[in-house]
């Protein structure tokens, strides 16, 4: 969670992935939300970037609550959360 935020305010986003432990597509697979809205639905990092160890961007606009946080869950649908 991240406070100290303007309520309402649109803030950006960048989430940044690198698959460095499984060797294939499949083998982890999670949700990522933000503020509870499902932004990144069974996302594969491998899958996505082609290769362990490559890394990929993904940019959102997001606005903080009313309490002025902004929170970031992930959830592991395949494979282990490390």
């Amino acid at each position: 969670m991240i406070s100290g935020l303007v309520s309402g305010t649109e803030y950006p986003v960048r989430l940044l992935f690198s698959e460095n432990y499984v060797n294939s597509a499949g083998r982890r697979i999670f949700n990522v939300s933000l503020n509870g809205n499902l932004v990144l639905p069974r996302f594969d990092v491998f899958a996505a970037t082609g290769a362990k160890f490559r890394a990929i961007v993904k940019p959102f606009n997001v606005h903080a609550d009313n309490a002025g946080k902004m929170t970031i869950s992930i959830s592991t649908l395949i494979g282990k959360g490390r």
